[in-house]
């Protein structure tokens, strides 16, 4: 009885995770539909940009930031941040508003966004090409510069998220 509620679990949760994002590797992904921008600095385009979705009271959410952060300033130009979140600007601009910059932007008002990629768990985040196709998807803080280096770009061209 034991190992049938186990074999239940273990098929439930698979179909949650299958249903936790609507992101396939290799293929484009939503564009924002948020047009406030924390501190009025909007994304600039770049060879790979990173979609944070960043909900505060959850558990690393601020570490996920200083990571990603770190991950920019490492890269430069090569890499910008997009945090996207839902959370009153006050709470924001608390929390992350010395952290902006021309590498980190943050999204105010993405509840749509967090819709169209179909975000139900958080840590999250997206890494897309220039072309806005999807090169990587998980838990930010698993993110490192060695995985960066792996993932093949041909021909990166600059794109606009303005």
């Amino acid at each position: 009885m034991k190992r049938v509620w186990l074999i239940l679990l273990a098929t439930l949760g698979c179909i949650a995770a299958a249903q936790a994002q609507r992101v396939v590797i290799g293929e484009r992904v939503p564009e924002l539909k948020a047009d406030t921008w924390l501190g009025g600095v909007r994304p600039s385009s770049a060879p790979l940009t990173y979609f944070e979705f960043f909900y505060s009271p959850g558990k690393g959410a601020l570490e996920s930031v200083g990571h990603l952060e770190e991950l920019s300033n490492k890269l430069g130009s090569k890499l910008h941040v997009i945090v996207l979140t839902r959370e009153p600007e006050a709470t924001v601009t608390r929390l992350l508003g010395e952290k902006v910059s021309p590498l980190l932007v943050v999204a105010l008002g993405a509840e749509r966004d967090f819709g169209n990629f179909g975000v139900s768990y958080i840590p999250f985040g997206v890494l897309v090409d220039a072309r806005n196709r999807a090169l990587w998807m998980g838990n930010t803080r698993t993110l490192t510069v060695e995985t960066l280096s792996l993932i093949h770009i041909s021909e990166p061209t600059r794109r606009s998220y303005i």
